[in-house]
């Protein structure tokens, strides 16, 4: 998309995200010579444990997927699998990641499948459920 504004002077792009970003949309532009207001509008508090129903549901194999969508949210989804010792139930469940990167993030947990999205796009994601074994 960068090379699109090239021989424009003077651009400047909002970006509305989150506090924590996986990707550096300044930085990406700047080689470019764009100029990228960036603005955070939200941040994400992790939480310290998963609810009751999910851990349940978890252990007795009544979850047969998880929807990763960034880096850190399965980094945090791997602490919370330790914190409650759910590890050997993810024998049983596969992750369904958004991107390669996110795959990376969580895979040293035992999981039955790590299955990723061919392109990093909600759709591309939601047809990894057609892989989801029951």
């Amino acid at each position: 998309a960068a090379r699109h504004f090239r021989n424009r002077q003077n651009v400047v792009l909002y970006y509305p995200c989150g506090e924590k970003k996986a990707f550096d949309m300044a930085d990406a532009l700047a080689e470019h010579d764009i100029a990228v207001l960036e603005q955070a509008l939200y941040s994400m508090k992790p939480v310290d444990h998963m609810h009751n129903e999910a851990v349940k549901a978890l252990k007795k194999g009544r979850v047969d997927g998880v929807f990763l969508m960034s880096p850190r949210t399965a980094r945090l989804f791997a602490h919370l699998v330790d914190h409650h010792r759910l590890s050997p139930a993810l024998t049983r469940i596969s992750a369904l990641c958004l991107s390669q990167q996110i795959a990376d993030a969580t895979s040293d947990l035992p999981w039955h499948k790590i299955l990723v999205a061919p392109h990093p796009r909600m759709d591309s994601l939601l047809q990894l459920t057609d892989q989801v074994a029951n």
